[in-house]
């Protein structure tokens, strides 16, 4: 039962994963940033300065 399922369970190669990728992705528009997001609460605030820290663009 093992041997009947395994191609299942083992992930395809990495090229295959950045053709699907390719596929999947390039019908979509290009990537924009966000504008200014307003920062209204505690939480906004520790968590827009956790992102600015690490350098990540908040999602617009």
């Amino acid at each position: 039962m093992n041997q009947a399922h395994a191609a299942i369970f083992r992930p395809p190669p990495s090229n295959e994963l950045g053709r699907l990728t390719d596929r999947v992705a390039s019908p979509l528009p290009p990537a924009t940033t966000a504008g200014p997001i307003a920062r209204r609460n505690f939480v906004d605030q520790h968590i827009f300065a956790k992102l600015a820290a690490e350098k990540v663009s908040p999602a617009p």
